[in-house]
């Protein structure tokens, strides 16, 4: 099913790209294996930015594809409804309903045979039911608790939730700030990552 597929794309084969994406493999396993505590895939990410500036119109990146992203919050609204959206996204929507909840109660449980601290399901649900609402309101997409995100947290010393809210705001400040500059990331990085 995908040799078709390939075989279609090879016309679109591009050696600088393949190069790209090989750099961004070795700069992380390089850094896994010499600096673990280094955020490797970023580190490979800025310096593969970095190498494909002198061929930027060789490489695709997400600016000359997608348009780069946009800075910033856009206003809240609330989307449009109607009665046949709704039936149809419903089944979908209790899909992702019950497995966020899952995915946030799995990670939940992780966080806490790591600190050794109770957590409140309730209280999880409720706040990841508001995190979503919020979202939606601000064009965004579901969300979820993370085990990866999680026990990082946790490994770099969390203990309270409000290394939670910490991140969501350096998440946000990096929205706002750096958002320009994901434009100039290449395609083959992030296939690399």
């Amino acid at each position: 099913m995908k040799l078709p597929v390939l075989t279609e794309a090879l016309p679109t084969f591009s050696p600088a790209s393949v190069a790209i994406g090989l750099l961004t493999i070795a700069v992380i396993q390089i850094l896994h294996r010499t600096r673990p505590n280094w955020p490797g895939m970023l580190i490979a990410v800025a310096l593969a930015s970095l190498a494909v500036l002198p061929l930027e119109h060789e490489i695709e990146t997400i600016g000359s594809v997608f348009g780069g992203i946009g800075g910033g919050l856009r206003a809240p609204r609330l989307p449009d409804f109607d009665a046949e959206m709704i039936r149809a996204v419903l089944p979908d929507a209790i899909a992702f309903t019950i497995l966020g909840a899952i995915e946030s109660l799995l990670s939940a449980v992780v966080a806490e045979s790591m600190t050794g601290h109770k957590h409140r399901p309730n209280a999880e649900l409720v706040g990841q039911g508001i995190a979503n609402v919020g979202s939606a309101l601000f064009g965004g997409l579901l969300v979820t608790g993370t085990i990866a995100r999680t026990a990082t947290n946790v490994r770099a010393g969390a203990r309270s939730p409000a290394a939670g809210m910490f991140h969501a705001l350096v998440v946000l400040a990096a929205l706002i700030l750096l958002a320009p500059l994901a434009a100039a990331i290449p395609l083959a990085a992030l296939a690399g990552v």
